[in-house]
């Protein structure tokens, strides 16, 4: 999708050999006029001439490949970061003759590493003239493309034109999930832990698991009369429930957090262990809600699906370390916004004693509370992570990773460790 903004001016530069190609066209004026003069000779003279408009001819049609022209881009509104995606720059309008001298160059974000070359030849085809590139998309987020320039050397290639032209695209990057370690989570269910890895608990469902003895209420339907027969003792048919964990991820959106939002930094760590964590979840039947900063979306909603995971994952890649609170500050408010047995699994790299205050605070009012702290490299900041695990009620875990590493999601000091 492009946009349209105001055309920069264009640059006239010399040509890459316009120096040798101007001492040449002078000196063969010179000599040609001067041999013209001492001969008489009209026709030298009119060929002095002729050689002297030449640049001037030349110059106008490299002028006019630029002219009247504007660019579009093609891309994909939605990618996975990590893809490698095609883009082609559309050109309409100026000449359709002189496409042959024109060229373009896209002007790029950092996040977005060209595969070769970003000037490109145009070709003119059936559908329009067009130039296509690839490109590496190396991290999540809203990655905006603003403007292509067009370029052009007039046939003599004595200097060049270039012209910027608007082509806003914006390229939504989502963060792409990875696999993680499954973990029990505090106050997810009625009576305590339930391991994710597990979610069927025995209860009234429609699925038989067996047998058990009968209890004074059990109804007669469910009487298991061949196991009655088999041991003489009154039996009952057991059946399985699914009892799925419901959780609200928050991420830590405070914009003093450690690291801001560098490629590498904890931030990004965050973000890439709550796609996957609210990844794993989904597919196993849970329900998940996601909060990032104080904006409050479709993605907040504890609730099942793929629609829901896109829906968390579009906010993860718009999400940015911009948010004035403090962690410690968000939870108690985000806590009071979700139904009771939602755990509260909340990513951060803020170790402050104020969100120790807010945890305590959490716990002792029932509140389910995971906390999982960021870090990045080889470090795992164990000294912020010990002292945070040592003070804080709720459990701790942390998550770590690095460029081109793997999430790694561990305990500290014993307090919980991953499955």
């Amino acid at each position: 999708m492009s946009e349209t903004a105001t055309t920069a001016a264009m640059c006239v530069t010399p040509g890459g050999v316009s120096g040798i190609k101007r001492l040449f066209i002078v000196f063969a004026v010179g000599f040609l006029a001067a041999t013209g003069a001492a001969a008489n000779s009209f026709l030298l003279c009119y060929m002095a001439a002729m050689l002297l408009l030449l640049p001037a001819v030349s110059f106008y049609m490299g002028l006019r490949a630029v002219r009247g022209i504007h660019v579009t881009r093609e891309a994909p509104e939605s990618v996975w970061a990590g893809d490698t995606v095609e883009i082609t720059l559309n050109v309409q309008g100026g000449s359709g003759l002189l496409y042959p001298l024109l060229r373009v160059r896209d002007e790029l974000p950092a996040a977005l590493q060209p595969d070769g070359d970003l000037e490109a030849q145009v070709t003119a085809g059936a559908d329009g003239a067009r130039a296509t590139y690839s490109a590496l998309v190396r991290r999540r987020g809203v990655h905006r493309l603003e403007r292509a320039v067009a370029m052009a050397s007039d046939p003599l290639g004595v200097v060049d034109f270039h012209l910027p032209l608007p082509a806003v695209t914006a390229i939504v990057a989502y963060p792409r999930p990875e696999p993680i370690q499954w973990l029990t989570l505090p106050g997810s269910e009625r009576y305590g832990a339930v391991d994710m890895a597990r979610p069927m608990a025995r209860g009234a469902g429609v699925d038989p698991d067996g047998a058990r003895p009968y209890e004074p209420g059990d109804p007669l339907r469910r009487m298991h009369w061949r196991a009655t027969a088999r041991t003489g003792v009154l039996n009952v048919k057991e059946f399985e429930e699914a009892r799925s964990l419901s959780a609200l991820l928050v991420l830590d959106c405070w914009n003093g957090v450690p690291g801001g939002d560098a490629d590498d930094g904890p931030f990004e760590v965050m973000v890439r262990a709550a796609a996957s964590l609210a990844s794993m979840w989904l597919a196993s039947g849970a329900a998940v809600g996601l909060a990032c900063g104080p904006e409050l979306g479709p993605a907040f909603a504890v609730a099942r699906g793929s629609a829901h995971l896109l829906a968390q994952l579009d906010a993860l890649a718009h999400a940015a370390p911009t948010d004035p609170r403090r962690l410690g500050e968000a939870l108690p408010a985000l806590a009071g916004l979700v139904s009771p047995g939602v755990t509260l699994v909340a990513l951060t790299a803020d170790a402050s004693p104020d969100l120790v205050r807010t945890c305590t605070q959490l716990t002792s009012a029932g509140v389910g509370l995971q906390i999982i702290y960021a870090a990045s490299g080889a470090g795992l900041a164990e000294a912020p992570a010990t002292w945070l695990s040592a003070a804080c009620d709720a459990p701790l875990l942390v998550v770590s990773s690095g460029p081109g590493l793997p999430l790694q999601l561990q305990g500290v000091g014993g307090v919980l460790r991953a499955a």
